[in-house]
């Protein structure tokens, strides 16, 4: 559906972002380009979107908070900032990181709202087992959690291990493929909080939560026209 949808989102968002010495300058470049250009579809502000960004290697980088930008202008300029640390993939430390911090009330996270993990790694984990345990972690608070692997060596299992369920797992071939992936993500993050109305080639659904329709629906988001019903 439109990109305009997303602007009406309220939701915490974090980016869980790989920065080994795998991927180059130049795909690091790319993944924070396809990171910007989906916070630009959406409105940034304490009452509306929040996004926070960590970034891993053989460390934690906790990059912002939820609460440290309350604009979109200032969002991007923080993206912008963020360097490539180089290293080895410790996903887990990312993941159980966030688990401890992104969400709490002092980071900016919010009640009643909600909550996403955006992964994005180009290969598996030092620990895949820790890395499976500290997803679990995430599930079982309720935050759903989306995994994107970017070219051949990214592990689909430990894909799967990390995301809410397989419809939350994308695969690309390589960072300039990103892009193919914005209508997919903002699909499944743009979920009203209210009831909707769907109307579809398909079988009738009258109303619920969005991201409830898009799991129901799959691939076939991109023939529905939305309403926003008030009830």
């Amino acid at each position: 559906f439109p990109s305009s949808d997303c602007q009406s989102a309220v939701a915490d968002i974090v980016f869980a972002i790989d920065s080994s010495s795998s991927i180059s300058y130049t795909d690091f470049s790319k993944q924070m380009l396809f990171i910007k250009n989906l916070v630009r579809q959406y409105n940034v502000g304490s009452n509306e979107t929040q996004f926070s960004v960590v970034s891993f290697d053989s460390r934690v980088h906790p990059e912002f908070s939820l609460n440290k930008y309350p604009s979109k202008t200032q969002v991007l300029g923080a993206l912008s900032s963020i360097q490539h640390h180089l290293g080895s993939t410790h996903t887990e430390d990312a993941l159980n990181y966030i688990a401890n911090n992104s969400f709490t009330a002092a980071n900016g996270g919010r009640s009643g709202v909600d909550k996403w993990v955006i992964v994005l790694t180009d290969g598996q984990s030092t620990d895949p087992t820790a890395t499976v345990a500290a997803a679990d972690r995430l599930h079982k608070m309720g935050i759903e959690v989306i995994s994107i692997g970017i070219g051949s060596s990214a592990d689909q299992a430990e894909l799967e291990a990390i995301a809410t369920d397989p419809q939350h797992v994308y695969r690309v071939d390589d960072y300039d493929a990103l892009h193919s992936l914005m209508m997919n993500i903002e699909s499944t993050t743009c979920g009203y909080n209210g009831n909707v109305e769907l109307i579809y080639s398909g079988p009738s659904i009258e109303s619920c939560k969005m991201h409830q329709v898009l799991k129901i629906l799959g691939e076939r988001y991109m023939h529905c026209f939305l309403t926003q019903v008030t009830y």
